[in-house]
């Protein structure tokens, strides 16, 4: 028994360092949130900067499962009611989910030298967001359930640089709330 201990403490410590390489990703995105009935009216677009850090959990050349928690920080477009008489009101969304993804091709480990990549996978995390209807705040502070995926084009000379296209839907656990759509366009590097 204590032979068999320490071969999987030796297999573990072998391939552990192997398996966990951080990617760091940051760009724009736009998040959608249509009405109750489903349209789409003033209001409902919200744009900002999401930051995308990850790590490959289990990985070959050319595909990997990671755990990413991509933060999404964003404000209406709309200037015009973007706030009311203090900053307390100004209309935002954030976005904090922890994911699973499976990775295939390009940004999927530092390995592969392929110049397209796949992603798809899932999780639950964090929302915020705030609204007004006819200047009257609605707040809500919840946990929600996220899906995703996306394309990766890979880049630079050694391709350890990726350009990012990721489309993803949240649905709040609230059963008051719609879901949101989001397109996002990171520029993803993985660290040395």
């Amino acid at each position: 028994m204590k032979h068999l201990f320490l071969l999987l403490v030796c297999l573990s410590s072998h391939f552990a360092p192997k398996a966990q390489t951080v990617f760091h990703g940051i760009g724009p995105n736009l998040m959608v949130a249509p009405e109750t009935d489903g349209m789409l009216r003033h209001g409902n677009y919200y744009v900002g900067l999401g930051y995308t850090p990850r790590v490959n959990l289990f990985q070959q050349t050319d595909i990997s499962v990671s755990l990413g928690m991509p933060i999404n920080l964003n404000a209406l477009i709309d200037p015009g009611i973007l706030f009311d008489e203090s900053l307390e009101n100004m209309l935002i969304l954030i976005s904090v989910p922890a994911v699973v993804n499976y990775n295939w091709g390009a940004g999927a480990t530092k390995d592969s030298d392929k110049r397209l990549g796949l992603f798809v996978g899932g999780g639950a995390g964090y929302l915020y967001r705030n609204t007004a209807e006819w200047y009257e705040f609605t707040r809500v502070n919840t946990v929600a359930a996220t899906i995703n995926a996306g394309l990766r084009f890979g880049v630079g000379r050694y391709r350890n640089k990726n350009v990012e296209l990721k489309f993803n839907y949240t649905v709040p656990f609230q059963r008051a709330s719609q879901g949101l759509f989001g397109i996002s366009a990171l520029f993803s590097k993985w660290k040395p």
